[in-house]
């Protein structure tokens, strides 16, 4: 019987995350440096590739959303093939392109947000349902950034951190969530998404990621801080813990978790989610931009700030771990993304000349179905006239 090298490696892969889940008394500090590397590539691989089919649906939820893919000036749509700033590259007899002057600031506010009122109104069973599955999957993120770091607990080494196999049940909370922010964009019919393109989607897509686990690795590195035998790391274990659950789990989860419930627009869930790309297609309510501005800065003066100085006192004066490192480089990005989104965020999207659209659909700024309009990528609509 011949049995393939795929076969052997994932009966071995199987085998030790089985004695690994068996056995609480395994650690990771038994763990050679031979192992550790080799443990990182398979898991890498693992992981990369999910970064990959994520990707591939981000694509294919963009071009659902708007019929239009583009990337800097070049775009194409199934209507009107490939594109060079709004226009043919291979012309199309009988098609006429002229640009909408309408700029954002020139909208009314007040019209964009009652145009979205009518347009929740009108699929309440969808805007129910939305609202329902973030706060599902909010309760799944904070159970799992808490829950799997204390459970296994007893597996952690201060050089080698957790197992991968721990890891890998948090990375399918964040595969399951960007699935249904994938989903929501794409299929909600009160979600407009307006001429983003390839670039400025996975600008806020990609980095969500990251954001998404900060909460994850902050509670790791805890953890790992706990597990060393020092009194210094003990010590700063406390003050992580403390930190952590003021600036994180009362302050953001509770407290503005709380508030988030009393949104209608959900941007606020959404952003608690890391769903950014699915937040910046959703206008801000007046009545909520304190919200928004609220949660950037608990994120980055109440998490991001105070774990990446206290994990970096770890690696400097304790143990230089790679879980740790990770854990840093994320806060401190976090943080800057967060107030960049507090201070620069706009309370009207892209979006809303496709909103006004489809609730006044004779307005000059209505330009037909998405699988028929185009885009000048950066700028404004396009209208393909046949």
């Amino acid at each position: 019987m011949n049995v393939s090298w795929a076969e052997l490696r994932a009966s071995s892969f199987l085998a030790r995350a089985e004695s690994i889940f068996s056995n609480e008394d395994n650690s990771t500090s038994e763990l050679s440096k031979a192992q550790v590397s080799s443990r990182l590539m398979e898991f890498g691989t693992i992981i990369g590739s999910c970064f990959v089919v994520l990707g591939l649906l981000a694509v294919c939820s963009l071009y659902k959303k708007t019929g239009v893919l583009s990337l800097g000036p070049l775009s194409w749509s199934g209507a009107a093939g490939w594109m060079w700033r709004g226009e043919p590259i291979f012309g199309k007899s009988g098609q006429q392109h002229k640009k909408l002057n309408q700029e954002l600031e020139d909208l009314d506010e007040e019209e964009i947000l009652q145009a979205q009122a009518n347009r929740n109104a009108e699929y309440p069973c969808q805007h129910r349902l939305r609202g329902f599955v973030l706060f599902v999957l909010f309760c799944i993120y904070v159970g799992a950034s808490l829950g799997i770091p204390y459970l296994k607990r007893g597996t952690v080494s201060c050089s080698n951190g957790f197992f991968w196999e721990d890891h890998m049940l948090f990375g399918a909370v964040v595969f399951a969530t960007k699935i249904v922010e994938l989903s929501i964009f794409a299929f909600d019919p009160t979600i407009f998404a307006g001429d983003q393109g390839l670039f400025e989607f996975f600008k806020l897509f990609l980095p969500s990621m990251l954001g998404f686990v900060d909460g994850y690795t902050d509670s790791t590195a805890i953890t790992i801080a706990a597990s060393c035998d020092t009194p210094f790391s003990q010590n700063l274990a406390i003050s992580m813990l403390t930190t952590y659950c003021l600036g994180v789990i009362l302050l953001q989860w509770i407290v503005i978790g709380g508030l988030a419930l009393f949104d209608d627009s959900h941007i606020c869930l959404m952003k608690l989610l890391h769903m950014d790309a699915l937040a910046g297609c959703v206008n801000i309510p007046p009545d909520q931009e304190w919200k928004w501005r609220l949660i950037n800065y608990a994120r980055t003066f109440g998490e991001d700030i105070p774990q990446a100085i206290q994990q970096s006192l770890f690696m400097i004066y304790v143990k230089d771990n790679s879980f740790m490192l990770l854990s840093v480089a994320v806060s401190v990005g976090c943080s800057c993304k967060a107030l960049r989104d507090a201070l620069t965020r706009s309370r009207i999207v892209q979006g809303a000349f496709d909103l006004l659209a489809a609730d006044v659909p004779d307005a000059p700024y209505s330009y037909g179905d998405a699988q028929e309009r185009a885009y000048v990528p950066g700028g404004s609509a396009t209208l393909i006239e046949e």
